[in-house]
């Protein structure tokens, strides 16, 4: 294992462990807060995505490569999400989330996530030799991008607005 290899994996270790042991502490600090249930939430889903990221780029066998790839998409859209959520609920101790946020955001949010582990987002790999590879972005991709780029805008512009409050 090279010296870049360790700094990488050190990098994913310290990175899960930082969330983990935050991610606990501030929701056993308040239970019912919904703050910190939202925070949990985002450290939970940073930890999964970043260890399903670490591990796709670990892999050069053809169909695993291609189902850790849509893998770490599918996290993405959870991780954008618990940021969303996370500023949507921030600094409420209790969540008020509206009829459009539970009956067509988070529908939506599942549909795109679960879109992103088939061949609509990620249609196929292709190897440029043993150790790069490129993937081939299926019709639905701008589909992903969209909600993803969606996602960060509306999150910082609750957050900017609730800054000026």
């Amino acid at each position: 294992m090279s010296i870049l290899e360790r700094i990488n994996l050190f990098s994913v270790i310290v990175s899960v462990l930082v969330f983990g042991f935050s991610g606990f502490f501030v929701y056993l600090n308040n239970r019912k807060s919904a703050i910190n249930r939202a925070f949990l939430l985002f450290a939970f889903v940073e930890i999964v995505w970043n260890i399903v990221n670490y591990l796709s780029y670990k892999f050069y066998l053809s169909s695993f490569t291609l189902y850790l790839a849509r893998a770490t998409i599918f996290f993405a859209v959870w991780l954008v999400f618990s940021i969303f959520n996370f500023i949507y609920n921030f600094p409420k101790e209790k969540a008020e989330l509206s009829k459009i946020y539970r009956f067509i955001l988070v529908p939506f949010i599942a549909f795109v996530s679960l879109l992103t582990l088939t061949s609509f987002v990620f249609n196929r790999i292709e190897f440029l030799n043993s150790n790069v590879l490129k993937i081939i972005n299926g019709p639905l991709f701008f589909l992903f991008g969209t909600t993803i780029f969606g996602l960060l805008i509306a999150g910082i512009t609750i957050l900017i607005k609730r800054i000026k409050k």
